[in-house]
């Protein structure tokens, strides 16, 4: 049983993700995503925009390993690369579209 009323919403959340990313844009056919693509999403999700850097220490993985998981999740059009006008060397990594808006997505997603 849920501790307070928000983890039950997160709880539902995760499942409704679930089934989203095992239908993938082919319906099904593509196979589900590893967890630690899982775990990068939703860092995104709820952190927004961040480093390479800042996801690795975040996620207390080294940088070589989330830049592993973000190149495929990038090659799967789920995150894309950025940089700003201010600082170009700096690049950021977020939420595409694509995983923002997926059919049935939880409000989880947008930030």
């Amino acid at each position: 049983m849920p501790d307070s009323p928000g983890t039950l919403e997160v709880l539902k959340a995760l499942v409704v993700l679930r089934r989203v990313l095992r239908a993938g844009p082919t319906g099904g056919a593509e196979p589900e995503l590893p967890t630690g693509q899982i775990q990068v999403l939703l860092h995104l999700a709820e952190r927004g925009q961040m480093t390479m850097g800042k996801l690795a220490a975040e996620l207390g993985v080294s940088r070589p390993a989330a830049t592993d998981v973000v190149d495929r999740l990038v090659l799967s059009g789920l995150v894309e690369r950025v940089t700003t006008e201010d600082d170009r060397r700096k690049v950021y990594i977020r939420l595409t579209q694509r995983a923002s808006l997926r059919r049935g997505a939880p409000r989880l997603w947008t930030y």
